[in-house]
């Protein structure tokens, strides 16, 4: 039976060893101006060529493999050999943020041009089935900002449309909600 490197994410949060520096960001930059009277400008960045490990795990157990996120995808990669066992490409953007919960895998893909009326919040298994997407608090709202554990086993994360939420990490759905713009 193969065995995950991922406890239950309360206790991975605490047990993570040092960051590693595999974190290379490129930003990808771009700008639109308007002429007229006053000079308007609009400019964003986008982080392209996304790397980075989603961190080693101390556990008791001898782990078969480890997931990272690899140019916006999420890989299952053998531990031993570094080789990409399997690999995971995002429903519709790219893939920005990944964290265990028990053996699944949290992930949240940008939510710049995502798809409206579905979640980029989603759960995998640890062979890329999906066991959920995040209930949205409005129909054709995206999470903008980072999923966060809370030390009640909860997980948070805020809308693009100003809703705070508290997520159930076995089923996706909204526990509550909670306007803060």
């Amino acid at each position: 039976m193969k065995t995950a490197r991922f406890l239950s994410y309360y206790q991975a949060w605490h047990r993570r060893v040092g960051p590693n520096n595999s974190f290379k960001p490129n930003l990808l930059r771009y700008g639109k101006g308007m002429a007229g009277k006053a000079c308007h400008a609009f400019a964003s960045t986008t982080q392209v060529g996304l790397t980075q490990a989603l961190g080693c795990l101390e556990s008791p157990l001898q782990s078969e493999y480890r997931f990272e996120l690899l140019d916006g995808c999420l890989c299952k990669v053998d531990t031993a050999t570094g080789q990409t066992i399997a690999r995971h490409e995002p429903i519709g953007t790219s893939i920005v943020q990944a964290f265990p919960v028990g053996s699944n895998v949290v992930v949240r893909e940008d939510y710049y041009e995502f798809p409206r009326g579905q979640s980029n919040v989603y759960c995998l298994a640890d062979n890329f089935d999906l066991v959920w997407s995040a209930e949205l608090p409005w129909q054709n709202d995206v999470y903008a900002n980072p999923v966060i554990p809370t030390p009640e086993g909860f997980l948070s994360c805020a809308s693009w449309d100003g809703m705070s939420c508290t997520l159930n990490p076995e089923t996706g759905r909204i526990l509550k909600k909670v306007f803060t713009k």
